[in-house]
């Protein structure tokens, strides 16, 4: 980091990020959405810490969310719940990076042994190739056209309306064997209703054959691996999930 940018950091309330460096590189984004992140607040870090659990990861993703939605921007229209949840722990680390007004360090073996650190961030960040895929997306609609299906990944705000949803049922349980691959095709939706929730779990899960179903199936698991966050290294492929303390992030 140079002077100009540490000096800009110092003097500045907020800082923008560029949609382009999320791990989702802003293909599912509207083109004039614009992304900013302010210093989390001491009340911000400490209920944070008093929420965040290792062993409940439902638990520790809302303890995320809660940072993640005080100290985000969007320029109008958007909101917080246009972010893709995709992208959520990104902006997490990027607000504990500003707030702290230093680098996050994930640390490796190299190849010969050695531990090492190397910092966090888009420099470092493994991306996701989209390049195979770049045939079926479409810049107007900004959503991949696959299998006869539009692709995107699912909004915070489209997820919060999936557990809403859940959580006002009597039995909750009724859902464990329940698909909810909906999600990733309701491109451009930051909400949904009770009603379309409950008419798109009859969709996805009675009304399809199984000829569609394994479409559906397969156009998902094509990006899966961009939920698994890793960082690139002199060649080498390194793991946050077990090189990062989550617990301690604010403190490292």
């Amino acid at each position: 980091m140079n002077i100009q940018n540490i000096l800009t950091a110092l003097l500045t309330d907020c800082k923008q990020l560029d949609v382009k460096t999320l791990p989702s590189q802003g293909y599912f984004y509207p083109e004039d959405l614009r992304l900013s992140i302010r210093r989390a607040e001491f009340w911000d870090i400490l209920e944070y810490e008093n929420t965040i659990d290792r062993t409940n990861v439902i638990k520790s993703i809302e303890s995320i969310k809660a940072v993640v939605k005080r100290c985000v921007e969007l320029n109008q229209p958007y909101t917080y719940d246009h972010l893709k949840s995709v992208d959520i722990i990104f902006v997490f680390l990027e607000i504990v990076k500003f707030t702290n007004g230093k680098d996050i360090m994930v640390s490796y073996t190299d190849r010969s042994g050695v531990e090492r650190q190397a910092p966090f961030g888009p420099e470092t960040f493994n991306y996701f190739d989209f390049t195979p895929f770049l045939q079926h997306y479409s810049p107007e609609t900004r959503e991949m056209l696959m299998s006869g299906y539009r692709f995107s990944f699912p909004s915070i705000g489209v997820e919060n309306s999936l557990s809403a949803y859940i959580n006002a049922t009597k039995d909750p349980s009724e859902f464990k064997d329940v698909s909810f691959d909906f999600l990733f095709f309701v491109s451009g939706r930051h909400s949904l209703e009770p009603a379309e929730v409950q008419n798109l779990i009859q969709i996805f899960n009675h009304d399809l054959d199984e000829v569609e179903r394994k479409k559906v199936s397969s156009v998902i698991e094509g990006f899966s691996p961009i939920v698994s966050y890793s960082l690139k290294v002199d060649g080498l492929k390194v793991e946050m999930k077990s090189n990062i303390n989550l617990e301690n992030i604010w403190h490292t």
